[in-house]
């Protein structure tokens, strides 16, 4: 029988080799989950802590709402805020034919104050006078809002023509005793006041604000009036 030759293996000159094993699939699956952090093994909160989370969210998403809908110096309620709350009022005024009247008080010496003196000058008097129109309203019924930046209005549901007069009296107390001042300095400023009650050619809230601030009825009140 011919004798089998077995082929010679090829000489390695200068170079060595080595095989590494592979780990198994179910090696890698244990070492990988040995890596995976302790928060993410199925802990989960306490009843406590969920309330907690709950309750700071609830107080970020309601100081979220207070800053899209007031104004951010005097605290008022916006253009848009008010503007909303007024539609409201105007369309229940109207479906139980309930009165109710507008006043719109303007700034006197606002761009001057601001002029001479800085803007924040012109944010403290209108910080001063939105005070003075939340002292002499009705605290819960009345809506008050800043609706430009030397003008405020004020929605006196329930209210005709010998309520707005009583406001405006108020307006004059409040503005007669309480002189403002910035650094050292007194304001001399005034307001002019427009007022208005619904009536029946108002089909809507915008027809009453247009017509009110329209009026411009000479109630002027302060130093420079």
């Amino acid at each position: 029988m011919a004798e089998k030759t077995r082929a010679a293996a090829p000489k390695r000159v200068g170079a060595t080799y080595s095989i590494q094993k592979q780990p198994s699939k179910a090696a890698s699956n244990a070492k990988a989950s040995e890596q995976v952090p302790a928060a993410s093994a199925g802990v989960e909160p306490s009843r406590e802590e969920l309330l907690k989370e709950v309750a700071r969210l609830q107080a970020a998403v309601s100081r979220l709402q207070n800053a899209v809908q007031h104004d951010e110096s005097t605290g008022l309620l916006n253009r848009r805020a008010f503007v909303e709350r007024a539609k409201a009022e105007f369309l229940r005024s109207r479906r139980y034919e309930r009165e109710m009247a507008l006043t719109i008080v303007n700034l006197m010496g606002f761009n001057r104050i601001a002029e001479e003196h800085g803007e924040q000058a012109g944010e403290h008097l209108a910080m001063a006078i939105a005070q003075m129109c939340t002292t002499a309203s009705r605290a819960g019924s009345d809506i008050i809002g800043r609706i430009s930046p030397r003008q405020i209005a004020i929605l006196l549901p329930e209210i005709g023509m010998a309520g707005v007069r009583s406001f405006t009296g108020r307006m004059k107390s409040q503005l007669a005793s309480h002189p403002i001042e910035w650094n050292g300095v007194r304001l001399r400023s005034g307001l002019k006041l427009s007022s208005g009650v619904l009536l029946p050619e108002d089909k809507e809230f915008a027809d009453f604000y247009r017509r009110t601030f329209a009026q411009r009825l000479p109630n002027k009140v302060g130093e420079n009036a």
